[in-house]
């Protein structure tokens, strides 16, 4: 549930910022980098203190983050221009491409940037 929540703030945040930035500039690469900018540390911090309660350092999981980022981005980005492209208004587009990628995001960053265990010091959650 926390995962949910934090990711539709993350969503509405992203959502907003495209579609200001996308009307102005009409560049995809750029407005949703500028989008993903400011939802990611949104997302980070969210994720990191209330998701997954991690108490690993920043160091390394912030290093995990950041390229867990950017392969997001360009599968974002990717899906987003192909939306586009074929018509789909912009703010649907970045809707379905986030949907999309949704589930690959949980896993990443459940299997791989907070990971409890081999790459983490805090004990495992218990559900």
């Amino acid at each position: 549930m926390r995962w949910l929540l934090v990711g539709g703030v993350t969503v509405a945040i992203d959502w907003l910022i495209f579609v200001n930035v996308y009307a102005r500039i009409e560049t995809v690469a750029i407005a949703n980098l500028i989008s993903g900018v400011f939802s990611a540390s949104f997302n980070y911090f969210a994720h990191h203190y209330w998701t997954f309660k991690s108490s690993e350092d920043h160091k390394r999981t912030s290093i995990r983050y950041i390229i867990s980022l950017f392969f997001g981005y360009l599968l974002n980005t990717a899906l987003l221009k192909t939306f586009i492209v074929t018509g789909i208004h912009p703010g649907l587009a970045k809707i379905v491409a986030t949907g999309l990628q949704a589930g690959i995001s949980y896993v990443v960053l459940n299997k791989f940037v907070f990971k409890a265990g081999k790459w983490s010091k805090r004990p495992q959650a218990e559900d």
